[in-house]
């Protein structure tokens, strides 16, 4: 009741997914909502998932409901992080998909972008250096989430859509990069064409490598 009056959005921790009255709570104010999912198995991400439906199955509706793939070790060793759960939430659940990283560093994060993860949880510090708690080992400080975010940014533009287009300036490149048939050797004016007689030399100006039954047997 607190929260709902002081933010966007509630996430709700691994530590508490098993946590149904909380849940519904959380699903009742209509916020957006994300459930960490470290330490819990199948059955208890299902049985999670039922709660916020039978509660508010508008949020799942509206896209307002995002599963966290973490796992729930300070630090997360890179044997045991296993990102491609994200890829395995995304499709058992038909859900948005996040990363909480408990990792040292940044590359696991970005190696979560390139595996589809629509969020980023990444614990911050004001100093890593002579802290005790084991969080602070595991987060960023001021520089590292500049570059956690400015490299985020860069992947973003890597990455693309899921689509094959040809773009204005490769097509531009097409013709001087691919290769047309060429004569191999000086020949006979009504000499009828051979494959020993061809050649495929850049650029494409004419017959393409796909179009030599237009050539053979041609005079």
């Amino acid at each position: 009741n607190f929260l709902k009056k002081k933010t966007q959005i509630i996430k709700i921790s691994s530590g508490d997914l098993n946590h149904h009255d909380l849940l519904s709570c959380a699903a009742k104010t209509n916020l957006p909502l994300i459930i960490s999912t470290g330490m819990a198995s199948i059955k208890e991400i299902n049985e999670a998932l039922i709660v916020v439906k039978k509660t508010n199955p508008k949020l799942i509706k509206d896209g307002k409901l995002m599963l966290l793939h973490c796992v729930a070790l300070y630090p997360t060793e890179k044997d045991k992080i296993n990102l491609r759960g994200i890829s395995f939430l995304r499709k058992k659940y038909k859900l948005p998909i996040g990363f909480s990283d408990h990792t040292i560093g940044i590359k696991a994060s970005l190696a979560a972008v390139c595996l589809g993860a629509k969020l980023i949880e990444k614990h911050f510090t004001y100093r890593i250096e002579g802290q005790e708690f084991h969080d602070h080992k595991i987060s960023a400080d001021l520089t590292m989430m500049k570059n956690l975010v400015d490299e985020i940014r860069n992947l973003e533009e890597y990455l693309g859509d899921e689509n094959k287009k040809i773009s204005v300036e490769e097509r531009n490149n097409k013709k001087h990069m691919r290769r047309s048939f060429a004569a191999k050797k000086n020949l006979k004016k009504g000499s009828k064409l051979s494959e020993k007689d061809l050649i495929l030399l850049r650029p494409e100006w004419g017959f393409k490598p796909n179009e030599k039954h237009k050539l053979i047997n041609k005079k």
